[in-house]
């Protein structure tokens, strides 16, 4: 149905009377309804515009705000993705999120996919539409910023396959309230090649050099990664009573916790504590000697050792950001020892490196690092803890460039 049939123009006032059009717009309610809503819309005094001049601007505003003949044969107006993303998408997908997710697709709607893609009617984006995206941002030349120099606007790859995946996300709930006639447009949009940096693990010998250039609680921090595999959310969520420092079994969250090991159950990420990022991500790690001297000072000099105080604290008792501690210690000390490159997950890396080197058992590798489904199947029983202590020392022992030592007595 065309704008010629759709709007009703009128006049209305007096000295001198001034042109009007009411219409009909469909929307979507705050519950996801598709509702009528009439609409009056100023066009001019008929003293600046003659009836033919009146009905052709009232056309053109139809056609800019997608009005519908109030006829009962009306096709919904189908709404955009914008209006898609903010009433339905943020809501039945996105929220739902664990925080990284919710902030990860906030950043690439925000900056990349709603200008992009945002006033176009969901009904009406084709595979074109989401390909031209990709190659605007792939293809966007240098800007220049106040230093004068080129900063290029041109995305990464992986990051032009998070603004497809994004994009696929939204038009798959689309189809499924049959507000987008599929097939999805983003799933055959072809993606540079990928170029991946190597992925570096420490050396032993690495390890020994930068551990001690380390201050507190970074040395700390990493040693217990490299040695444990846990990530830095992990580590910031660890709080004392998931922690067994002594040689006697305890228990955490109702759970048997193993003599010198710990429980890892929670993270904490931007500001936010949160459910590890998969169940088999749970799990029990057996700590080394040297680890858990380390984690007893670091308890000796706090203020806040309460079964539910972080480990690894600020001043104020809350958990370290992975941003200050890059900033102000990780990053410099890595970069004076020509190792710029460390990061976080490089100690992760390492810890599988270790582990593997030293031929430890396919199960208890997968069961320290928490990856695949059969790690959801291992028991973290005590057997099955000492059986991995031996190697958690050996990997001690490599990167301390001591054996594990037994605590005094007077430890824990």
């Amino acid at each position: 149905m065309t704008s010629e049939n759709v709007g009703y123009l009128h006049l209305r006032g007096k000295n001198p009377p001034v042109w009007y059009v009411n219409f009909t717009v469909e929307v979507l309610s705050p519950e996801g309804a598709v509702i009528r809503q009439r609409v009056r819309r100023r066009i001019g005094p008929v003293t600046e515009l003659t009836e033919q001049q009146a009905r052709a601007r009232k056309n053109e505003i139809l056609v800019s705000e997608g009005a519908t003949a109030i006829s009962t044969g009306a096709r919904p107006v189908s709404p955009t993705v914008a209006e898609f993303v903010a009433q339905r998408f943020m809501v039945e997908h996105v929220a739902l999120l664990k925080k990284a997710g919710r902030l990860h697709y906030g950043t690439y709607l925000k900056n990349h996919v709603l200008p992009g893609i945002g006033p176009l009617r969901l009904k009406d984006v084709s595979h074109d539409d989401i390909q031209h995206l990709i190659r605007l941002k792939q293809n966007a030349k240098p800007r220049l910023i106040r230093l004068k120099e080129e900063v290029p606007d041109a995305l990464s790859p992986q990051t032009l396959r998070h603004i497809r995946n994004v994009c696929s996300a939204i038009f798959r709930l689309a189809i499924i309230h049959k507000l987008h006639q599929g097939p999805n447009p983003a799933q055959y949009v072809r993606l540079p090649k990928m170029k991946r940096q190597p992925k570096r693990a420490l050396t032993p010998e690495e390890c020994r050099m930068l551990l001690p250039a380390l201050a507190t609680p970074v040395r700390e921090m990493a040693s217990l990664s490299i040695c444990t595999s846990m990530n830095f959310a992990e580590m910031a969520g660890l709080v004392w009573q998931r922690v067994n420092l002594t040689a006697e079994a305890g228990t955490a969250d109702g759970e048997n916790l193993p003599a010198y090991s710990l429980a890892v159950r929670q993270n904490y990420f931007a500001g936010e504590y949160g459910s590890v990022k998969s169940e088999s991500r749970e799990r029990i790690v057996p700590l080394p000697m040297v680890v858990v001297e380390a984690l007893q000072e670091i308890k000796v000099a706090s203020k806040f050792t309460g079964p539910g105080d972080p480990v690894f604290c600020n001043r104020a008792g809350r958990p370290h950001t992975i941003a200050n501690l890059n900033k102000r210690i990780l990053k410099p000390t890595a970069e004076s020892l020509g190792m710029g490159w460390v990061s976080w997950h490089a100690f992760r890396r390492t810890h599988a490196t270790l582990m593997d080197q030293e031929n430890a058992a396919i199960a208890d590798r997968i069961a320290q690092m928490g990856h695949s489904a059969l790690a959801m199947t291992l028991k973290y029983t005590s057997a099955d803890i000492e059986r991995r202590r031996g190697i958690v020392e050996l990997v001690s022992a490599l990167i301390h460039g001591s054996g594990g030592r037994e605590p005094s007595e007077n430890q824990g």
